[in-house]
């Protein structure tokens, strides 16, 4: 089965080489622990070579061609996306920015909720769709200051994650967070050059599977994202 080309490109605010946890509205980060708070990671040396390749295919299909196909798979899953409704006609996806094509790139940021308006677990939206064959890019923000603002995080919703103890990982943290009836983090989708129309509709065929479904019905996550280990009971 061909896997749908969806991954997304960015990665949380966690764990990202030398700082372990930042707020822009707390005005507040912590570096990652011992030595790796003063690392910048390691070139990758060995994919240099693939940049002229790369470029070389660039110029040979040509970016306006690029941009236009990118633009109209964009402008076409988000219509799809805001179509699709619960039975009772409260929205099955929000999704994060313009709701059209205008002023947006290729990546489509979202969450999806149950019929009473209540957040479907992204981890495990993501866990699925890998069972179904779809790669999506999960978890908080590349951007801070957009991932607070969109979640609607506030200063004090930070800082008490931050009193938390310098070594707060994510799933502490969106703990954290549902205990004060929020959340952190969303799903991206992510269109490029390979991506067709064929990908677009299978993500929103599997995204409308969600319709009427709850918590309870599509199960827990069972990976913890830091360590992708198994979580178990307490956990």
């Amino acid at each position: 089965m061909r896997k749908s080309t969806l991954a997304g490109l960015a990665r949380p605010w966690f764990g990202g080489g030398t700082v372990n946890f930042v707020t822009v509205r707390g005005r507040r980060h912590c570096l990652a622990p011992r030595e790796a708070g003063f690392e910048d990671g390691a070139l990758n040396f060995l994919s240099i070579p693939a940049v002229e390749s790369g470029l070389r295919r660039l110029d040979a299909i040509g970016m306006d061609t690029i941009r236009t196909r990118v633009a109209c798979l964009t402008d076409w899953l988000i219509a799809r996306l805001l179509e699709l409704r619960h039975d009772n006609g409260r929205a099955l996806v929000r999704i994060y920015g313009p709701a059209n094509g205008a002023m947006r790139g290729g990546t489509v940021t979202m969450n999806v909720y149950d019929s009473l308006g209540h957040l479907l677990d992204y981890r495990r939206i993501d866990e699925l769709a890998g069972l179904e064959g779809i790669s999506l890019r999960t978890g908080c923000f590349c951007n801070p200051g957009a991932g607070e603002w969109a979640e609607d995080l506030t200063e004090g919703d930070m800082l008490d994650s931050l009193s938390q103890g310098a070594d707060m990982t994510l799933p502490r943290f969106l703990q954290v967070m549902q205990h004060r009836g929020k959340s952190a983090g969303a799903i991206r989708v992510s269109l490029g050059l390979v991506s067709n129309l064929a990908d677009v509709e299978r993500f929103v065929a599997f995204a409308g599977a969600f319709r009427d479904q709850t918590a309870l019905t599509i199960g827990e996550v069972t990976f913890d994202i830091d360590s992708c280990r198994v979580i178990r009971d307490g956990g």
